[in-house]
């Protein structure tokens, strides 16, 4: 809930390469707004306790930050959705995939358009991370198949599955903020196949088995549940996962070839991996 205090993380005397690492990572730990400045990132949020989570997050996933480099502070609460606005521009993916907010004024000229809400902050494309998915989404037949959004954010890798035919899209993210807004752009963009809910891995059902599942979240995450990810998925299906440094590509593929995946396809963006997994019947 929000209150009349942000909360605020600055992380200083970031290099040029880690300032992008890092702007990147956080997009997949759910913070409300980011401020970029020469060698540092100034980080917003309403929730104390989700910015205590982040701030261990960001220290156990990103070596190159440490504790002294972190400042907190509180200041009173403004429009950071005007700010926001103000600096988000269209992605455009190759001729495949424009995603813009319902602000942008554009000519479009790709085979498919993602509209969300200007009030999102739980993804809005930007990241490579996101980006690779889209990419790799292209290259897999999406028409009539059953499809899990693990880790949904703002629903934008579910529209876009809809968007490609799948007949079926479960949703689904532990914060109950980005699931009212992964519900906003559902509406938004007349999606009518895709239901969205709170939930963690562990509270779905085991027994509903997909043929695609979609999870761009973080290396920690897709290590500790890929047992739970492969007995929802349907034999021979395809499991896309993001969120993975360049240097943790072979610990990821491992874990999930130990559960029972092998590996079909992969894109590099940056430092940044995206693993097409298919699971083994």
């Amino acid at each position: 809930m929000k209150t009349d205090i942000i909360h605020v993380l600055h992380i200083k005397d970031l290099s040029e390469d880690h300032l992008e690492l890092t702007t990147a990572m956080l997009g997949h730990l759910e913070v409300e707004a980011i401020e970029e400045r020469d060698d540092s990132l100034v980080l917003y949020h309403h929730d104390l306790e989700r910015v205590d989570q982040i701030e261990n997050q960001l220290l156990e996933m990103a070596p190159w930050v440490t504790k002294a480099q972190i400042e907190r502070s509180n200041r009173p609460n403004e429009n950071w959705n005007k700010s926001w606005e103000s600096s988000f521009s269209p992605i455009v993916i190759d001729d495949f995939c424009t995603i813009r907010a319902t602000f942008h004024d554009i000519d479009i000229d790709t085979d498919h358009v993602i509209t969300i809400d200007p009030e999102m902050a739980f993804g809005t494309g930007h990241h490579e991370t996101t980006h690779a998915m889209i990419q790799m989404m292209q290259r897999i037949d999406l028409s009539g198949k059953t499809v899990m959004d693990y880790g949904t954010g703002t629903a934008i890798l579910a529209i876009l599955a809809e968007q490609r035919g799948a007949s079926v899209v479960f949703a689904f993210d532990y914060d109950e903020v980005a699931i009212e807004c992964a519900q906003r752009c559902v509406e938004l963009n007349d999606c009518t196949s895709i239901m969205c809910a709170t939930a963690e891995m562990a509270d779905t059902d085991p027994n509903i088995k997909y043929e695609v599942i979609l999870a761009n979240i973080n290396r920690n995450v897709l290590l500790e549940t890929a047992a739970e990810v492969f007995e929802r998925q349907k034999p021979e299906g395809s499991l896309l996962l993001s969120g993975i440094l360049k240097q943790d590509r072979e610990l990821v593929i491992e874990k999930y070839k130990s559960v029972g995946y092998e590996l079909k396809d992969e894109i590099q963006r940056g430092e940044w991996m995206c693993l097409h997994m298919i699971g083994k019947s």
